[in-house]
């Protein structure tokens, strides 16, 4: 027996044959132009499309620049070169390479009007509550230091709340390749219309 209320999920795989799933993740073919109009959150009709713009690093680039640091700073650059100078030097041309190597791209994805909102309002109410913290803890330090920390520890903890929300709608880059993208974060629901990848 089918539920009337679920949301209709028969033509979304059709709008769009470029796009698999496989376990907990979306895999979308980059020649694809847009996904389906559904939110990814609830899977119902998406309000707007928004567009995520998508970074991927490599693990043993990451590994790479750790181990270099480590090894620039600690045994093969003497304390003299580290203090003209040398180090970073050295270090830069290697940021310059890794942001070269990083992959990137860019998808738009559907939000409901709900999770648009929700969106919207966790991201600026978050902004809203770093300026606060800023703005009264430095007003109050001038006054009491004690109740200044106290400010700013209280105004950390509702900017968590913040991000607790923010974070559902930050879909992360598992991999990606000239020709795909393996995407996390996307609901169950919605994940469930697409194809299993072959």
């Amino acid at each position: 027996m089918t539920n009337p209320y679920a949301p209709p999920t028969a033509d979304l795989s059709k709008e769009n044959d470029l796009v698999w799933t496989k376990k907990q993740l979306l895999i979308i073919d980059r020649n694809c132009e847009s996904l389906p109009k559904r939110c990814f959150v609830c899977n119902q009709k998406a309000d707007k499309m928004v567009l995520y713009k998508l970074s991927y690093t490599p693990p043993w680039v990451l590994f790479f620049f750790i181990f270099f640091c480590f090894f620039l700073a600690v045994i093969s650059v003497p304390n003299t070169i580290i203090n003209n100078g040398g180090f970073y030097l050295l270090f830069w041309p290697v940021v310059i390479i890794l942001m070269l190597i990083k992959r990137r791209a860019k998808i738009r994805l559907g939000l409901c009007q709900k999770h648009n909102k929700e969106r919207i309002f966790s991201f600026y109410g978050g902004l809203l509550i770093i300026i606060l913290s800023v703005v009264i803890g430095s007003i109050l330090s001038q006054y009491n230091p004690l109740l200044s920390i106290s400010s700013i520890v209280f105004f950390f903890i509702v900017f968590l709340v913040f991000a607790f929300f923010y974070q559902k709608y930050q879909l992360k880059a598992k991999k990606i390749t000239k020709q795909m993208i393996w995407l996390k974060g996307t609901n169950k629901s919605y994940l469930a219309v697409f194809p299993t990848l072959p």
